[in-house]
């Protein structure tokens, strides 16, 4: 009878404990979904860090909670603490270690932190177990796109769209995306085509109104990409890329003024200094007008010159072409008489053409006068020139670029000029390419370089860099030329360097210095020609 009596409080008091602990854990869950719900709401309101509060309150009553876990990692992932967002969704992966959210999350940190290859073997290993998941293939494409993949980008989202997608999200998602990396390809045409066509089907999409709105801004048409900016930052307040975005577009279409001074110096004596000063506005969305003051003060052990500027531009965007016109005049004083200063009239028109993806043909034609040293602002020579362009390839891959002219000399001469350059580009890594420049002059003449026949040909290497309000580059490239077919090739090497410094109120600031030793680079056929500039842009 005792150890009976004994024996019933203990039941009695563990089936308390129980019941007490059964009460307390559904008050714990009671709490968790409370603070889970709570930090849902801050998050859609854009309110991320009290959101993340709520679901570290529900992560430290259970480290393992697989939603808090998932919920908290989106949160650093969001602010780009992406290692610790690893870390909890490895403590997810404890308890569900296939749980589809949580294996797709670690993915698509991973392409966010720019861990390309790793994020695409995830994916690649997410599709292998469930290969109906259409979301994955997309979000496994656009790592492709981001890692600078863009042909292999654009073949899965068209192969994904030539088949019957059951989730119509991802198909929505897929067609964004294909509009995307073709306008990172060049293709502006064809992607503002496929943003109007998603836009129709559902105007209120702010991904679909940022895509194109980055594809006008890059068509010159700020005032169109403001205009879809502000109905995005209506729509959404806290969407921080497309206030980024606004703010770029509303300074590109204020007005801005340009200050540049320039100096360069060969090896035969010439000095130039220059100091230009350029006013450019935004008329319509398409038109753009423009204005120029400049003077020149040139030198030479003989003498000294001077030259002044003035010139009006015009310039309209479109879809598929682009046209600029400019009109000016200029006022050549040699240092000499009153006599021999003469006032010569200038004329340029051009075209540019995107025919079709990542092509470009440019031609144009010009008339002014042969003053760019000082010898020759007194020799009244007078040029016309033609020129075409054409170009292959987007801003990340390869560019081939063609260029043919031929300049007609008021004296009677005439000069032919070719240039081919082939550049294969990486996405924050150095660049590296070859050039060739071929010139041909019908004759050869005094007071300028005019070789009956120059050929020049290159290898040559860049590095590009972008941190915060600071880019700058450097570049450069080693090679032989010939300055005529009966002289020997010599050598021949190029440097330039460049750093800028830019403000989010539009303002920015340029420091840029060259050396060359091309016979080309200098009117005379100098073999060192040295150049350094100072530019300051203010928008206002």
């Amino acid at each position: 009878m005792s150890t009976g009596a004994r024996s019933m409080p203990l039941r009695a008091n563990r089936g308390a404990r129980t019941a007490l602990a059964i009460v307390a854990l559904v008050a714990v869950a009671s709490r968790s979904s409370a603070q889970v719900s709570v930090g849902d709401s801050l998050w859609q309101r854009g309110k991320i860090t009290e959101a993340t509060a709520a679901y570290s309150r529900v992560l430290a009553a259970d480290r393992y909670s697989v939603r808090a876990n998932i919920l908290v990692a989106r949160a650093m992932a969001w602010n780009s603490n992406i290692d610790s967002a690893l870390v909890l969704l490895r403590n997810a992966r404890v308890r569900v270690p296939d749980d589809i959210d949580v294996r797709f999350s670690e993915a698509l940190y991973l392409s966010w932190d720019k861990r390309f290859d790793q994020a695409i073997a995830r994916f690649d290993s997410l599709i292998t177990m469930h290969p109906d998941l259409d979301y994955v293939r997309v979000a496994r494409a656009r790592t492709r796109a981001w890692k600078g993949d863009l042909a292999g980008a654009e073949t899965e989202f068209r192969q994904m769209l030539t088949l019957p997608l059951r989730d119509k999200d991802a198909k929505r998602d897929a067609e964004i995306g294909l509009a995307q990396v073709t306008s990172w390809r060049g293709n502006l045409a064809s992607a503002s085509a496929q943003y109007e066509a998603l836009q129709a089907d559902d105007p209120t999409d702010t991904r679909v109104m940022l895509g194109l709105a980055s594809v006008r801004s890059w068509q010159g048409r700020p005032l169109a990409a403001a205009d879809l900016l502000s109905r995005v930052v209506v729509r959404d307040s806290s969407n921080l890329e497309a206030r980024e975005l606004l703010s770029l577009a509303r300074m590109a279409s204020r007005p801005r003024t340009d200050i540049e001074f320039d100096w360069s110096d060969d090896s035969d004596g010439d000095q130039n200094f220059w100091s230009v000063i350029s006013q450019r506005l935004h008329a319509t969305d398409r038109l753009r007008i423009g204005a120029q003051l400049g003077s020149l003060r040139a030198t030479d052990p003989a003498r000294n010159a001077t030259r002044h500027l003035a010139v009006i531009t015009l310039t309209t965007a479109g879809t598929y072409a682009s046209f600029d016109v400019a009109l000016g005049a200029r006022l050549l004083d040699p240092g000499g008489a009153a006599s021999s200063q003469r006032s010569v009239l200038t004329a340029r028109a051009g075209v540019s053409l995107r025919p079709a993806n990542a092509m470009n043909l440019s031609f144009s034609a010009a008339r002014l006068p042969f003053d760019e040293i000082a010898s020759l602002l007194g020799r009244a020579l007078d040029l016309t020139a033609l020129d075409a362009t054409a170009e292959l390839g987007g801003r990340r891959g390869p560019l081939l670029s063609l260029t043919g002219g031929t300049l007609a000399f008021s004296d009677g001469n005439h000069r032919e000029t070719a240039t081919l350059r082939l550049a294969q580009r990486w996405q924050g890594l150095p660049w590296f390419g070859v050039y060739a420049r071929m010139m041909r002059f019908a004759e050869k003449r005094p007071g300028y370089f005019s070789p009956t026949q120059f050929s020049l040909y290159e290898a040559q290497s860049g590095w590009e860099r972008e941190s915060g309000f600071w880019t700058g580059s450097i570049g450069g490239g080693l090679g032989v030329q010939k300055v005529d077919p009966s002289k020997p090739w010599q050598s021949a090497y190029h440097a330039e360097l460049r750093v800028q410094r830019s403000w989010p109120n539009g303002n920015s600031i340029a420091l840029s210095s060259g050396l060359s030793t091309s016979a080309a680079s200098s009117a005379v056929g100098a073999f060192k020609y040295r150049t350094a500039a100072l530019s300051a842009g203010l928008a206002w």
